[in-house]
């Protein structure tokens, strides 16, 4: 990334809905002062998402049927075939495909959608019947921690990983490289990162996509001098907030140390396809996420 930005938010939700509400403001220009103008605007998502994409959808105005559910495949990751077709559907139709949200790391199972196939997907699909390309939003509230491994050198496994282990950070540092190619990403630090609750945050990989969400000083006359490069008010939902947050997760990220959060996340991996083994050991027991990469 050349040049991203973020906002630390109160939840998840709240990062998943700037992520949509950019897609909707690329595809219906104005639709912040102007509304839908009667448009039919979709968003569309995996079965195996998390029920706030349903919020989302209600809360822009877009409505919780123009969400749409994509099947998963065994491994909880979105079907690309069907994804396909939906879109294909959605375009003949006519309808404003406005963001799609991957899922990197589902809260149950920790499926992830393949983001690279699902951002050439897209681009081509939005060229062929020209319009512009949805938001490719990454819920990755609960996998993001996964990227403390990309960079961990293999090679030299200085931390001294099991040859199993290994084998399994390597597939979640191939996973990681999908983040490469989101538009914006939601990070929850409560959930694996030893944060409290109000310590999520959204990501754009571009800052100046953030002029989607944006409001004039004019417009917020309580913050005539603001800059939006210190005053999120400008571009979020929230005015007063809280500094919980972005004190709890620098706290926790200085205090523990990359090599720290290396060994934490990797143990996690490591327990986690322990328990799997055993499990499928027992006749009464089925593992319905085998081949996932999470804790």
């Amino acid at each position: 990334t050349d040049d991203p930005w973020g906002v630390f938010t109160i939840g998840g939700t709240i990062s998943n809905f700037y992520g949509a509400k950019i897609g909707v403001e690329k595809v219906v220009p104005g639709a912040m002062q102007n509304g839908l103008g009667g448009q039919r605007v979709l968003g569309f998502c995996s079965a195996a998402s998390h029920y706030s994409n349903q919020t989302v959808a209600g809360w822009l105005g877009i409505g919780t049927n123009q969400l749409i559910s994509i099947a998963t495949d065994e491994n909880l990751s979105m079907r690309m075939d069907a994804l396909e077709e939906q879109l294909q559907e959605a375009y003949r139709d006519g309808a404003k495909v406005a963001y799609v949200v991957a899922t990197f790391g589902t809260t149950d199972g920790f499926g992830v959608d393949d983001i690279r196939a699902i951002r050439e997907l897209t681009n081509r699909l939005a060229k062929d019947h020209g319009e512009v390309p949805p938001q490719l939003h990454i819920d990755a509230a609960v996998g993001w921690a996964l990227s403390f491994l990309a960079d961990y050198s293999l090679s030299k496994n200085s931390l001294q990983f099991s040859d199993d282990l290994c084998r399994i950070v390597k597939e979640a540092q191939e996973l990681c490289l999908g983040l490469r190619v989101a538009d914006s990403v939601t990070i929850d630090f409560h959930k694996l990162g030893r944060g409290h609750y109000p310590s999520s945050a959204f990501l754009v990989n571009r800052r100046q996509d953030l002029k989607y969400l944006s409001r004039d000083v004019s417009e917020t006359p309580y913050f005539s001098e603001a800059d939006a490069s210190r005053d999120p008010a400008l571009f979020t939902l929230e005015c007063s907030r809280p500094a919980i947050g972005p004190y709890a997760v620098m706290a926790s990220l200085n205090a523990i140390g990359l090599t720290g959060w290396q060994l934490l996340t990797a143990r996690s991996l490591e327990l986690a396809e322990r328990l799997k083994q055993k499990l499928e050991t027992l006749e009464y027991c089925r593992v319905l996420n085998r081949n996932t990469v999470g804790p």
